[in-house]
């Protein structure tokens, strides 16, 4: 038996092993695990999408700028100006005005062209469209043709509804006469990034008065005109009203001043 102190002693000889072991190699230094191919993938798709949206960005405020720079407009704002407009009406329909009014800028200002009105403002745009509202609660309008250059929309719509409640006039107030409102309305709408600034309203005055108050404009309220089932004189636009006289300033849309929007 060899002595323990002796290098062919098997204490040494596994000491000595375990010292000639090749030494490990750093982490760091090791050879990284290759990435699995989907994963490498969608890594690479999530960065280009990244990009994507940057150019996208960047692209929508370089035409911007330009548009302002160079003065020929924003190529995209027709498009979203009659979205806009479209969305209104749906609006209008649901009884929103809420939303209506976000849609004009606070120098906003609608011209009641037949009424000789101005409504200033989103107040002023909400109360044009209460008047119809509560005169004519179910009323509906449908648009019929729409036009759209630049920053300038120009619309026409139909639509109609019974006569349920109260209709304010510039002459007073007219009842509910239960009575069949129909309109045809023109309009048109000028923006300002994105919002309404301008809006101009025309419709026929003196057939709204006729459908209210009877054959002549200007007859007594109570007497006979059209009837719930649209039989009756008078189907003119209904957004429009009309006052204790009859006649343009007597009527408004039904959308907004009396009947012409409804």
């Amino acid at each position: 038996m060899a002595p323990v102190g002796t290098a062919s002693s098997p204490l040494l000889r596994g000491a000595t092993g375990n010292l000639q072991r090749p030494v490990r190699t750093p982490r760091k230094l090791r050879e990284v695990r290759p990435i699995p191919e989907e994963y490498e993938w969608r890594r690479v798709a999530s960065e280009w999408e990244d990009h994507v949206n940057d150019l996208r960005v960047f692209g929508e405020q370089l035409r911007t700028l330009l548009s302002g720079l160079l003065g020929f407009g924003d190529p995209g704002a027709p498009e979203r100006n009659t979205r806009l407009i479209h969305q209104i009406f749906e609006w209008y329909n649901q009884g929103d005005l809420d939303s209506i009014v976000e849609s004009v800028t606070d120098d906003f200002e609608l011209h009641d062209v037949p009424a000789g009105e101005i409504y200033r403002g989103p107040d002023g745009l909400r109360r044009w469209f209460s008047i119809s509202k509560t005169a004519l609660p179910e009323a509906r309008l449908f648009i019929t043709n729409l036009v759209a250059a630049g920053d300038k929309v120009a619309s026409e719509h139909a639509g109609g509804g019974l006569q349920t409640g109260p209709l304010e006039v510039p002459g007073g107030t007219i009842p509910p006469t239960n009575r069949l409102v129909k309109a045809e309305v023109a309009e048109t709408f000028e923006f300002r990034d994105g919002r309404i600034f301008r809006w101009r309203v025309y419709y026929d005055g003196a057939a709204l008065a006729s459908q209210l108050l009877g054959a002549t404009a200007g007859g007594p309220t109570g007497s006979t005109g059209s009837t719930p089932d649209g039989t009756g004189p008078g189907t003119g636009p209904a957004s429009g009203g009309a006052g204790p006289s009859g006649g343009a300033e007597a009527t408004r849309p039904a959308s907004g001043g009396a009947a012409a929007r409804d």
